[in-house]
Formats: C-alpha cells, structure tokens, sequence
C-alpha cells in the first residue's frame, strides 16, 4: 500500500487533455476545500488561491467557464449554506442517507474514478488516513464493464434529483458525454483470473 495523498489524485495524468467535467459525492461537504483545492487540480491552474487571490480568481473563472460540469451531490443534512461559487453545482440528496464517497473527472483522453473513504472536507483530505483506489480508463485501457457499472450507479443517484435542477441536467450531459468518448476506445479484458 502505497502513501499517496488524495488531493493529488485530482490532478490530470500525462497526455489528460482538456478538462471536461467532474462529479463528485460525498456525506459531508467543506465548499472551499472543493473549490480552492480539488477543481484547482482538476483544472490545472498554474496560479495559488492562498498567494495570488486575484489572479487565482481570473484563472479559475476562465477555466470553469470552458467547463461541462462541476457538480457535488451531498447528504441533504450536511449541505451547507455557506457562499460559494455559482460555476458548480451543489446537488443535495434527501431521499436517502448519501454516504458514498465517488468522484467521476473527465479530460478529453481520460476519465479517472476516485472511490474511497474521505469525506470532501479538509480533515478527509488532509489529517485523516483515508483509503481510496483510483480507476484510469483510457485509449488502450478501457474495461467496459467497470466503467458502465460505475456510470450507472451516478445515474442512479441523480435519478432521484428533480429533473428540473440544472445539477442534475448537467452531471447526466457529463456522463452521456463520458459514455461516447469511451465508445471510441478500444475495449481491452481483464487478466485471466480477474473480474470486476
């Protein structure tokens, strides 16, 4: 087991390409953590929010606007009420206790799974040991089954959000898009011995 911390799991791998989106899950939220330290990383912006707040401002401005999606689906109970961002949306879930922790990044070449164990909060990410697995999909390594089970369980969570909210109108956009980048990929099996 390898000491790999989680927020650099948010950062695209080698030849990513453009970031198109991200959704994310979580039981509880920490709105800057979210936006000054995961969708930074996501994006790739060369600028600090805790050095340059100005010209951080200018950069993650310009770069979510060129974005799909950035969305958070979070336990009714524990979405704050605090300001934030209007460039991504906060989905609250109350028909259930949402306590899965299940994030979907989207680059042009790439779509990474993070499933793990840490709340989107700065004691998950940062002071706790937390345990996550990441899941790469790409051109050359791209396992269907893995990668349409876990898109089908996002439709599912957002099946129970109003059709009306523009969260949930974008992440599904996020995940049809994710689907038909993949469909152009050729499809490789598992080793033998191994299934998902």
């Amino acid at each position: 087991m390898s000491e790999v911390k989680a927020l650099e799991c948010w950062r695209p791998p080698a030849d990513a390409g453009e970031p198109i989106g991200c959704i994310t899950t979580t039981y509880t939220l920490e709105p800057d953590l979210f936006e000054h330290h995961c969708l930074p990383r996501f994006l790739a912006l060369e600028s600090d929010p805790d050095h340059h707040e100005l010209v951080f401002v200018l950069e993650f401005e310009e770069k979510m606007a060129q974005i799909s999606a950035a969305v958070v689906l979070v336990d009714a109970a524990h979405a704050p009420r605090v300001p934030r961002s209007l460039r991504w949306d906060m989905v609250p879930v109350r028909d259930a206790v949402l306590h899965a922790k299940v994030s979907i990044l989207v680059w042009s070449n790439h779509i990474r799974f993070i499933v793990g164990s840490q709340n989107l909060s700065d004691a998950g990410y940062r002071r706790q040991r937390e345990h996550f697995s990441i899941l790469d999909f790409r051109e050359g390594a791209y396992q269907p089954l893995l990668f349409s089970g876990a898109v089908t369980w996002l439709r599912q969570l957002f099946s129970s959000v109003a059709e009306g909210h523009p969260g949930r109108r974008r992440a599904m956009a996020l995940l049809d898009g994710a689907a038909q980048r993949v469909a152009a990929w050729t499809p490789v099996s598992f080793p033998e011995g191994v299934r998902a």
